[in-house]
Order: C-alpha cells, then sequence, then structure tokens
C-alpha cells in the first residue's frame, strides 16, 4: 500500500504541538511502565531483595494460607532417588515415618479410636461381603460398639493400672 507523499498526512485534526505531547507523555508512561516492571522484577529475585523484608513477606504469605486452608504450610521435601523404584521405596519408607510419628503423636485414647475405627471398618466390610443389609449391618455395629465399652469398662475396673487410657 503506497502513500503519495503528495497527499497530505492524516492528523485527525491535532495540531503538530498536541501530537509532539501526546508522544512525550506516551515515551513517559511507556518509560514508567519500564521502571515499574523493574521494580516487580526486582521484588522477585531473591538476589536483589531485602532479606528482612523477604522474610516479613514470607511470613505474612505464610499466615494469609493458614487463614485460607485452615492449617499450616507443609514444607515440600523432595525424594533424591536415581530410578523410579527407588523412589517409591523411599516414598513408601517416608510416608511410613510420618505415619509412625503421627502415632506417636497420639494420645493413648485417640490410638484406640484410630483402632477401633479400623476393625469396625473392616467388620463391616466383612459383612457387607457376606450380603448383609446396611440396616443389619448398623445394629450389629451399634451392639458391638456397646459390648466393645462395656468389656473395655469392666477391665478397667479389674486392673485400672493396666489401662492407662
Amino acid at each position: 500500500m503506497d502513500t503519495d507523499p503528495e497527499e497530505p498526512k492524516k492528523s485527525h485534526g491535532l495540531s503538530e504541538t498536541m501530537r509532539n505531547l501526546i508522544r512525550e507523555y506516551l515515551a513517559k508512561l511507556e518509560a514508567d511502565n519500564e521502571r515499574k516492571c523493574a521494580e516487580r522484577n526486582a521484588l522477585r529475585w531473591k538476589s536483589q531483595r531485602d532479606p528482612e523484608d523477604y522474610e516479613r513477606q514470607k511470613e505474612r504469605q505464610r499466615q494469609e494460607y493458614a487463614e485460607a486452608q485452615g492449617g499450616s504450610v507443609r514444607p515440600y521435601s523432595k525424594i533424591e532417588a536415581s530410578s523410579v523404584s527407588e523412589h517409591k521405596e523411599k516414598a513408601l519408607a517416608r510416608d511410613a515415618d510420618r505415619q509412625k510419628r503421627r502415632y506417636e503423636d497420639m494420645s493413648p485414647a485417640d490410638r484406640q479410636a484410630k483402632s477401633d475405627r479400623a476393625a469396625d471398618e473392616a467388620w463391616i466390610a466383612r459383612r457387607q461381603k457376606r450380603g448383609m443389609s446396611d440396616e443389619e449391618i448398623n445394629s450389629a455395629l451399634a451392639a458391638r460398639i456397646v459390648e466393645r465399652n462395656a468389656r473395655r469398662a469392666a477391665s478397667l475396673q479389674r486392673d485400672p493400672d493396666e489401662n492407662p487410657s
């Protein structure tokens, strides 16, 4: 698309002074945007960041996450492994350690409740496999829980030192 040099430029009715002001404003705006972009990048790059401000920012973000998610931020720990099987093995070992620590941190009553839940779930699964209806299972489970609690109470009366829970 060739333009004829004889044809006057389209100025949209703006004077030369106004066009220069617009060019200057756009150049200033572009320079300001570049400066702001550089500031944002500097905040992102740890090497150029004030360490104290960075730690405060991380702490604030941790608190915001804890409030939003209802728990603290869990640190990510990478599993160092050279093969898939080694990775899987180390992941299973790490998970077992986590569960062991979680179990050790539980109170005796919580441990017993967890054990009871697991036993009840297995018991329910066996009953469902036999084809029992949900109503029959629920009524039998209620009786099982009552019987278990009575047995524990009787055991506690016989030997209070044996069952500290």
